[in-house]
């Protein structure tokens, strides 16, 4: 009997291990999930809080690019070619291509050429230049979303020895062309002025598009917002685990020899000195050719907030 009770003793105890395997394969699941959102649930709220931004980002950018022209008191023209530089057919593409650009980024876009001495008063050719394309869009009350609002201009004089460009944007284009994209219009401009008048018009109606849309910039897909959080919890969480696995490889005995300490020899030996001076040339001057004058913000003649940039050929 005692025997049996033995065996019986045995299989009971076996079947209680058993049973506990699955609870216990329960309790590690457990674990692991809690260690997982410890080093990864900060980044997923991240990546959630992110991805909310984006897509309200791209909810609005719909909205308004639904949105129609709301000033209606600017002239429809948008191509004063008093210089005669452009044929009647570029001028006619040119409108063309500018009432597309136009619904696209909302916000008018208007170009002038003249053939003027412009320094023939106090000011000079920068300042000249400024005042004109300021006041040319004050005068005419441009502005895609009302009098005096989102627009650019673009004043191009080609005066013999005072040819070059002046770029002038308000309203949300103000904010958007105060720093150095304003330079990028012109050199847009120049880099196909000598070449094909056209094209270069072209290209300044272009590339103020792409700034204003954000194509010339680093834009960052959705996509990216939330892998790359979850990326950067993968590396930190492998850091932190690989961590507490690391060993000190150096120990206090390391660097002694029979109980006295070992030092390495290191000197620096002194050769010679040469000295090399060199003349750095700069530019001071206010208005010379290739001088940019980009990034400016300031109040037009007219009271109208404007940023600008331009310079001669």
């Amino acid at each position: 009997m005692g025997t049996v009770d033995g065996n019986y003793a045995a299989d009971k105890w076996h079947l209680q291990i058993n049973i506990g395997v699955p609870d216990m394969d329960k309790e590690i699941k457990k674990e692991a999930r809690k260690q997982y959102f410890k080093y990864f649930g900060i980044w997923f709220i991240v990546a959630g809080v992110l991805l909310f931004v984006w897509l309200g980002l791209m909810a609005g950018r719909m909205l308004v690019s639904s949105a129609e022209r709301s000033n209606l008191e600017a002239p429809a023209e948008r191509v004063f070619d008093y210089a005669d530089v452009l044929t009647d057919e570029e001028e006619n593409l040119l409108r063309a291509y500018i009432a597309k650009k136009e619904k696209q980024t909302q916000m008018d876009i208007v170009l002038v050429t003249i053939s003027e001495d412009v320094e023939s008063g106090s000011a000079g050719w920068t300042t000249a230049m400024m005042n004109r394309a300021d006041d040319f869009y004050d005068d005419n009350l441009y502005g895609y979303n009302k009098v005096h609002g989102d627009g650019v201009l673009l004043l191009d004089n080609w005066y013999e020895g005072q040819e070059g460009s002046w770029f002038s944007a308000a309203g949300k284009a103000e904010r958007r062309f105060s720093g150095s994209a304003g330079d990028r219009v012109v050199d847009a401009v120049y880099r196909e002025i000598g070449k094909d008048t056209y094209k270069a018009y072209k290209a300044y109606v272009d590339t103020a598009c792409n700034e204003m849309s954000g194509k010339g910039r680093t834009v960052i897909p959705g996509l990216i917002i939330l892998v790359v959080p979850l990326v950067t919890a993968v590396i930190y969480a492998c850091s932190k685990m690989s961590g507490k696995k690391a060993q000190d490889t150096t120990k206090t005995t390391e660097y002694v020899e029979n109980n006295k300490p070992i030092v390495n020899q290191s000197r620096d030996d002194f050769l010679r000195k040469n000295v090399v001076t060199r003349h750095i040339q700069t530019n001071s001057g206010s208005s010379g050719g290739g001088h940019r004058s980009g990034g400016s913000s300031h109040v037009s003649r007219s009271g109208v907030r404007h940023s600008g940039a331009g310079r001669r050929r």
